[in-house]
């Protein structure tokens, strides 16, 4: 074991950055959920400047329902703010779950820490 754990009880770290790299997947995410409201194919070059852009403006509590909100406003779309916000979960949801692995050693760290 390495000897920085020996005798913790309790070690917290930030996912991102450390397991996964997820910036990817919330530009994918995004991506994908475009394509859904829009019902067609959308180029968004820069989608994570303009969706950080987007948020920074934002002054609710929950941004990225506020974010959603203008997603299906742009985008003409049926659907309320809350159900945009829900596809989003989802889709980032099914993401993780089939297209993101580990970072090199995740597994080991994981492994290591269960020790």
């Amino acid at each position: 074991m390495i000897i920085i754990f020996k005798g913790k009880k309790v070690i917290i770290f930030d996912m991102d950055g450390t397991l996964i790299d997820s910036v990817g997947i919330w530009n994918k995410t995004d991506e994908i959920l475009i394509e859904k409201l829009a019902n067609k194919k959308i180029q968004v070059p820069n989608i994570q400047q303009v969706r950080d852009t987007i948020l920074a403006k934002c002054k609710s509590d929950d941004i990225y329902l506020e974010y959603c909100d203008f997603l299906g406003k742009k985008l003409k779309s049926s659907l309320s703010a809350k159900e945009i916000l829900d596809l989003r979960w989802n889709i980032s949801d099914q993401y993780i779950k089939n297209q993101i692995d580990y970072k090199p050693n995740a597994d080991r760290l994981l492994h290591l820490l269960k020790e």
